[in-house]
């Protein structure tokens, strides 16, 4: 395969340089997870440094890291990001303004996470120092065979891949910054004291989502501004597009 040179944004993370996204062919992917790390890799056509497993669009490639020129490669092309209007996406962005859910729904559009990543999200895996959030559980309704009722269950995530560090845009922490904030208080008026074990993303008592209130919510927004058939997955789809405006 031919050798690309392309541009790579970086974070600092734990004595770590990671990558976040990937400038190819003037179009911008943003690194949905970084699924293993190599030092030491020898390159195709010469050259040592690090090779990088990732995950781009839902699919598994590869980024390599010269430590000598500080150059980086890949030897293939990406697949075209989905496609996505971004003037749809301001418009969704504006609509979700003062929105009850508007911080779980930021999140997803700027993050990925999946629904499920999302509902079991507690403080004390954001880092908003270094920027990042660690993902490591995943909620789900489970039917509880004693009573016959379906039940929150919150599991640590299914795979490795699953289990992962992703990025935080600086738009993102604003927003959390802000909710972090606003459910501390509300949260301390009935009682209940936040701490890291909180969820991030709960009911005005913190217990877990209804995902059904929450779809039904987006899909209210969406309409608001033309779209339909959408669903909250949908989230994931867009947010690759939007990292330049994030910063």
């Amino acid at each position: 395969m031919k050798k690309y040179y392309i541009d790579v944004k970086t974070i600092s993370y734990q004595d770590q340089v990671l990558p976040i996204a990937v400038i190819f062919d003037h179009k911008l992917y943003l690194i949905g997870a970084i699924n293993a790390v190599q030092h030491k890799v020898v390159f195709s056509g010469g050259g040592t440094g690090t090779k990088y497993t990732i995950t781009v669009n839902q699919k598994e490639t590869y980024l390599f890291h010269d430590k000598h020129s500080l150059k980086w490669h890949v030897y293939k092309e990406y697949a075209n990001p989905p496609s996505y209007h971004l003037e749809k996406d301001d418009q969704l962005v504006v609509a979700l303004e003062g929105h009850k859910y508007a911080a779980i729904y930021n999140t997803a559009l700027d993050s990925g996470m999946r629904q499920g990543e999302l509902f079991a999200l507690t403080w004390a895996y954001l880092d908003f120092e270094f920027l990042t959030i660690r993902i490591n559980k995943t909620h789900s309704y489970v039917k509880d065979i004693e009573s016959n009722k379906w039940v929150n269950y919150v599991t640590n995530t299914k795979t490795k891949k699953s289990n992962r560090i992703i990025p935080m845009a600086q738009r993102t922490r604003n927003i959390l910054m802000n909710h972090l904030r606003e459910q501390k208080i509300f949260l301390f008026k009935i009682g209940i004291i936040q701490n890291e074990d909180t969820l991030v993303f709960g009911t005005p008592v913190n217990t877990s989502l209804d995902s059904s209130n929450v779809l039904q919510e987006l899909k209210k927004v969406y309409a608001s501004i033309g779209i339909t058939d959408k669903t909250f997955h949908d989230l994931r789809h867009t947010y690759a597009t939007r990292l330049f405006e994030l910063g």
